[in-house]
């Protein structure tokens, strides 16, 4: 069955739109991440002097201006204010640094496209049979083997920073607040660093393969092929009646224009071609019909009965028929030619 067939044919640009649509579009989560921590090292970077200085004032009021503080209601709501203005104007920058780099990130991967797709709920992606497979199935596992690499490596990378610190992470309880939130942020940084090489390799990876998973998610089988090209064309009978409802109306247009016709070529029996050109009048000749075989001869009668000369060329006749379309001009590359069957018909009429 159709159903059944394999998807072996390259998704068309339709398919690729509607995907787009639907928000099926290949981007690693672990690009993502590495970016926002590249936008964390760079917050750092451009913020870490003021942070840290900040950092130790709010340890130093925290450690001296509450040393008699009483846990009331009312010292409860005046000091959650003052941590959240605190955090707010700690945090502000660095959040809409993160805010920025990630759209921005995002944006590289996958482009400007937006959609409501992936939010709309969809039930049977969990309460049915196909969405408890996709649960449970590889891909699944997959996900999850990954992230459990992705957690174990950044553990380990940690950890080795860590104990190449140890010894000085020991002493900080001795250090002054200034030093001790630089020699933090410095041990921030390398984790950062290393965090991030290792998920630029990762993400880059994910990407290519998010790419690819997506791109052969879309693939389409030949059936899948057919239907969107006659979709895309329109119902074959509505063709077929349309092709119908234009060869009457040229017919029709035919048999009004072929007795004003200057001249019927023929190859002699199986094609006609009428042509009109009035001197003074037309710059160039004009196709008013063209038939073959049973049309090809009710041109020609048509042409006997109103006087209209039929000159036999074959070459000219054939070279003709596939390339001039009834109501259009004739095409340059015929006009040397036609001008000599017009001479001849010219003089013809005047010798008559």
């Amino acid at each position: 069955m159709a159903e059944d067939e394999d998807k072996t044919e390259e998704p068309t640009a339709k398919k690729k739109a509607d995907s787009i649509k639907k928000g099926q579009i290949g981007r690693s989560m672990d690009l993502s991440s590495a970016i926002s921590l590249i936008a964390a090292l760079f917050g750092l970077y451009i913020f870490g002097g003021d942070f840290a200085g900040q950092c130790e004032g709010i340890m130093r009021e925290f450690f001296t201006g509450y040393a008699d503080w009483q846990p009331t209601i009312t010292n409860f709501s005046a000091l959650a204010y003052h941590v959240l203005k605190m955090t707010l104007r700690l945090l502000a920058p660095l959040l809409l640094l993160f805010l920025f780099i990630g759209v921005v990130g995002n944006l590289a991967q996958v482009g400007l496209h937006f959609t409501l797709e992936k939010l709309q709920p969809k039930f049977s992606n969990v309460f049915s049979l196909s969405g408890l497979k996709r649960m449970f199935g590889m891909e699944a596992w997959i996900e999850l083997l990954k992230g459990i690499i992705k957690i174990t490596i950044v553990g380990i990378i940690s950890y080795l920073v860590i104990k190449k610190h140890y010894d000085d992470i020991l002493y900080m309880v001795d250090m002054q607040i200034g030093v001790f939130c630089a020699y933090l942020i410095d041990i921030i940084v390398e984790l950062l660093l290393k965090v991030i090489l290792f998920l630029i390799i990762l993400g880059i990876a994910d990407l290519i393969y998010q790419k690819r998973k997506t791109h052969n998610s879309i693939k389409m089988s030949k059936h899948e092929v057919k239907d969107e090209r006659k979709n895309s064309e329109g119902d074959p009978k509505v063709i077929a009646a349309r092709r119908r409802a234009m060869q009457k109306m040229h017919q029709q247009f035919m048999m009004k224009e072929v007795p004003k016709a200057t001249v019927v070529i023929t190859n002699p029996t199986h094609l006609a071609i009428a042509l009109r050109y009035e001197r003074g009048v037309d710059q160039v000749p004009f196709v008013v019909g063209k038939g073959a075989d049973k049309l090809a001869e009710r041109i020609k009668e048509l042409a006997k009965e109103h006087g209209v000369p039929i000159v036999e060329n074959k070459p000219l006749a054939r070279a003709m028929y596939d390339v001039v379309e009834i109501g259009d001009p004739l095409p340059a590359e015929f006009f040397s030619a036609v001008a000599e069957v017009l001479a001849y018909v010219f003089r013809q009429k005047e010798a008559g």
